[in-house]
């Protein structure tokens, strides 16, 4: 059953690569704070992981008019933990296609979203949220860097690998950098 479902992950992964939007020369940059809507892709398989991307989302909602926020569980169904909050979006493997495609009405309607900013905070490369990332409609795109994948970001951020805490450093980085920009 694995080498049958690792040979999907593949398939996927081709059609992925085939399909994932290039950034635009005309790229409309955003600072931070002065974004209007926000969106937020991340794994969040790990309760802790979650814990660390609601405190995020938390901050910005208070200074940023429209925040949203989708998360991938790496499991058949989403757990109690993920259900109980209301406020966030989550899909699970139930939610994809063969080929570890979303297919879901959640994530089409996030990827509809034309957020000003649309930030991937996801560490390890999950194939349902890159086709989230790459098919979004979102105006800026930022994420980790990666030499691997197609670049469908308009701002990459490249941390130390060997950093303690990838994900609190991304998010660290990521702000950083997007308060930088001055439009």
């Amino acid at each position: 059953m694995k080498l049958i479902e690792g040979l999907r992950y593949k398939i996927g992964l081709r059609k992925f690569r085939k399909t994932a939007r290039r950034p635009e020369a005309n790229v409309i940059a955003c600072n931070l704070y002065k974004a209007k809507s926000i969106g937020i892709v991340y794994d969040a398989t790990l309760n802790e992981d979650f814990e660390k991307v609601k405190a995020f989302v938390e901050e910005l909602k208070s200074k940023i008019h429209i925040v949203d926020s989708i998360g991938y569980v790496d499991s058949a169904e989403l757990s109690e933990f993920h259900t109980k909050h209301e406020d966030f979006k989550f899909y699970s493997k139930k939610d994809l296609n063969k080929f570890f495609k979303p297919i879901s009405e959640i994530t089409k309607e996030f990827c509809n979203c034309k957020f000003d900013i649309l930030i991937d905070l996801n560490i390890n490369e999950k194939l349902p949220n890159c086709f989230i990332v790459a098919e979004s409609q979102a105006m800026f795109k930022t994420g980790l860097y990666s030499k691997n994948e197609p670049v469908y970001y308009d701002l990459m951020i490249n941390i130390n690998k060997n950093t303690e805490n990838l994900l609190e450093e991304l998010i660290k980085q990521t702000e950083h950098y997007l308060k930088m920009i001055n439009t």
